[in-house]
């Protein structure tokens, strides 16, 4: 006769099965609470190693979520800690992101030429509380994320106020450049916020004009903005365009697709370009909610819409979500060559921060393929953003070269949620600009190191998340440069490690989540095109 399994013994009386917790479990609070424990504390086809890992990601991004209370409503509750607070939000984000995807320890193996049939859990204890917490605060946040997604798409047409002065002057931009105007010259914020009716409160001010007698630590207000955007002119007596309020960061400060990409919304006469920010939102859902396992899909559509940070930079048309759909498609298509250049050639020329991001990728195409596939790809990418901004740079270089490198060169105020955060509080000194850009420089080397020689074989994920640390030490290390990495993180998780994730182009060669096999392809340091292996590589 056969003995109990593990499940069997563990498994709760049914109802009517001789004793009285069938009642119990009969009654209405059983019935409301019994998913809850089953999400906490059973094991089904989705495992409750991977329910633990998602319980993860769903704090972290719960922790992300706080960045976006209002001011006021956390000073009230950290009093004189709240730049600790703002500060400890992203911080304790990306060590649950680590703790979410960081491998377990090794395990016995499944016999050769089986798959793995459940993901090993976290290193440490994640408890059916912790659990039960994750699922409650990403339901209750998901339940405002359908409300901001709805106030997106009824947004897109119509007049739409935007917070920050980028999608502002992107979207001037695009509109001059229909009417055959270079966008990079002549740019101004004034004449981009009386055109297109937006509010001076969303801009950048600099330490020029007006507030050069400021200190660094002393922003601007914003009834000061208000005064001077009012009586700051737009032109000349001859009728030039020019930025003539020197106070007011007024270029055009990304690479041309930055703009281009507007034009289609611009030229079909809609007033606000938010519905670009839409569809780059539903492109990014559709594309990682069809590379997981249909069991899966649904705890990641809770998360995105539990993710308020992005989504509120989708209701205020952020081109960071642009720049999140370009690269989760850079690392999803990885062994893709033409479609993993073409995203990775349109993230280089759309903002900055893909450039950070594009490091780590080529050492992780090196770490996986070579260096012939990584360098291929970086040469198409590279040859994509040329052919893109060649055009605007040859009509006037010197302004192509100020919009772009605005952000290096331009004396804006410090801001932030980095160690920064602290000295704007005063509660350390403000260091000079250029001790911030070593301790940027030299935390992205140390990155580079780690990930070329351990990070790209046994935790590639990690990739995206060490791209943005090094701006946490930046002069302007605002919050949008952390808010967009968990979504891809976990949904290249889902794709790559989960048992026949093979189908999602899972990295083959040194990739080892948990001491198993998680799908039928080479063993460790096997080479990646091997014959009969279905990966393509350039």
């Amino acid at each position: 006769m056969r003995g109990p399994t593990a499940s069997s013994a563990s498994r709760k009386p049914e109802p009517g099965e001789g004793n009285h917790l069938g009642k119990i479990r009969n009654s209405e609070p059983g019935r409301r609470t019994r998913w809850m424990r089953s999400w906490a504390t059973q094991t089904d086809q989705l495992g409750l190693a991977t329910r633990q890992r998602i319980a993860l990601f769903a704090l972290a991004i719960f922790l992300e979520s706080l960045t976006e209370l209002p001011g006021q409503l956390i000073i009230g509750i950290f009093g004189p800690f709240t730049p600790l607070a703002n500060m400890a939000f992203p911080a304790l984000s990306f060590v649950l992101l680590v703790w979410a995807i960081w491998p377990s320890k090794n395990q016995a193996s499944p016999a050769a030429g089986r798959l793995a049939t459940e993901v090993a859990p976290p290193r440490g204890r994640v408890g059916p509380w912790v659990m039960r917490w994750a699922l409650v605060l990403s339901l209750g946040v998901g339940a405002l994320g359908v409300m901001q997604v709805a106030r997106s798409i009824s947004g897109s047409f119509q007049h739409h106020y935007y917070t920050n002065d980028g999608t502002t002057l992107d979207q001037w931009a695009a509109i001059r450049l229909i009417h055959g105007q270079d966008p990079y010259q002549n740019s101004s914020f004034i004449a981009a916020l009386r055109a297109l009716g937006q509010l001076p409160a969303a801009s950048t001010p600099l330490r020029l004009g007006t507030f050069a007698a400021n200190s660094w630590l002393e922003y601007p207000t914003e009834l000061q903005l208000q005064a001077l955007a009012v009586a700051a002119p737009t032109t000349t007596s001859n009728g030039t365009i020019g930025n003539y309020a020197p106070e007011f960061e007024g270029q055009v400060s990304y690479p041309a697709f930055a703009v281009l990409s507007l034009v289609p919304f611009v030229a079909i006469g809609l007033s606000s370009v938010l519905l670009s920010a839409v569809i780059c939102l539903a492109l990014f859902a559709w594309a990682a909610l069809r590379a997981v396992d249909p069991r899966a899909r649904p705890w990641l559509a809770l998360l995105i819409l539990a993710d308020i940070p992005m989504l509120n930079s989708v209701l205020t048309a952020s081109l960071d979500v642009t720049v999140m759909l370009l690269t989760f498609l850079v690392w999803l298509w990885w062994d893709r060559p033409w479609l993993a250049t073409l995203m990775l050639g349109l993230d280089l020329a759309t903002k900055q921060q893909a450039w950070f991001f594009a490091l780590f990728f080529v050492i992780f195409v090196w770490r996986q393929a070579g260096w012939r596939p990584a360098l291929i790809r970086l040469a198409g990418a590279i040859a994509i953003f040329t052919a893109i901004n060649l055009p605007f740079f040859l009509v006037d270089p010197h302004a192509w070269l100020r919009g772009v490198l605005a952000p290096l060169q331009d004396p804006m105020f410090p801001m932030g949620r980095g160690i920064v955060e602290l000295a704007v509080a005063r509660w350390i000194p403000l260091w000079p600009n250029h001790v911030y850009t070593v301790l940027e420089l030299v935390a992205l080397l140390l990155g580079l190191l780690w990930y070329a020689w351990r990070g790209a074989r046994t935790v590639p994920i990690l990739g995206l998340m060490l791209a943005m640390l090094p701006l946490w030490f930046a002069w302007r290390s605002l919050t949008s440069y952390f808010d967009f990495v968990a979504l891809p993180m976990l949904a290249l998780w889902l794709a790559w490690y989960w048992p026949n994730a093979h189908r999602s182009g899972l990295p083959t060669r040194g990739v080892e989540m948990n001491g198993t096999e998680n799908s039928p392809t080479p063993p460790l340091d096997s080479p990646l095109a091997a014959p009969g292996s279905s990966v393509e590589i350039a």
